[in-house]
């Protein structure tokens, strides 16, 4: 953002894979940590994972219109399911409810979508048939009013019979986002790019001029 740049990583420093996250200024300055659990900041103890899980590839965004720092990551279970977990630094790392909540979710990826908004990307594995989908959430978030929410999932790409969806990237400026999908069927591999359409609706009741996205 305006303020810097922020990293975050993953490490076995707490005994199990944790996420930490630090904040480095514009030009000359050192990395520094955020707030973070007990007397432990971001980037030492459990950073702001810290719990008994695994949790891997981290992915964060900050919105326009806040300071604080938003961080989505894979968080896997002793039993190998696997949920995708928010949390905010302005709400002491508590988690955030999530659509990617079906035990069978990975590989997220935040990115901002306007001053207010950003989209969650996940990618979801059928636990019978094995079958890999792309899914999506829009978050909306405002401290003034103080909002946040996850407008309900979409699935943005099914792979057609007899191929495996392998990977997936995503970018955005301002209302305008793109995706892009890699899928095989084992010899052929094709690469999908598909543009959002920002749709205007009522949100009134939420944040007014909010728009929504739907992929083409």
């Amino acid at each position: 953002d305006h303020s810097g740049v922020y990293v975050a990583w993953v490490d076995w420093r707490n005994g199990n894979t944790e996420i930490y996250v630090a904040h480095h200024p514009h030009g000359i300055g050192q990395w520094s940590a955020l707030a973070g659990f007990g007397s432990f900041d971001s980037a030492s103890g459990g950073g702001i994972s810290n719990d008994e899980n695994q949790s891997r590839r981290p992915t964060l965004f900050k919105t326009e219109s806040s300071d604080s720092l938003v961080v989505a990551w894979t968080s896997i279970a002793a039993d190998g399911t696997s949920n995708i977990e928010v949390a905010r630094e302005d709400q002491a790392w508590d988690r955030s409810s999530n659509p990617a909540q079906s035990g069978r979710a990975d590989q997220a990826r935040f990115v901002q979508y306007s001053d207010f908004s950003g989209l969650l990307f996940w990618i979801e594995t059928n636990p019978n048939s094995g079958q890999r989908v792309l899914k999506s959430s829009q978050y909306v978030y405002s401290q003034t009013p103080d909002v946040e929410r996850f407008l309900p999932e979409q699935t943005l790409f099914t792979p057609s019979v007899g191929r495996n969806l392998q990977s997936y990237d995503a970018a955005s400026v301002n209302f305008q986002a793109v995706l892009s999908v890699a899928h095989t069927d084992g010899s052929d591999h094709d690469i999908d790019v598909r543009a959002d359409r920002a749709e205007l609706r009522d949100e009134s009741f939420f944040l007014p001029g909010v728009p929504n996205v739907s992929f083409l």
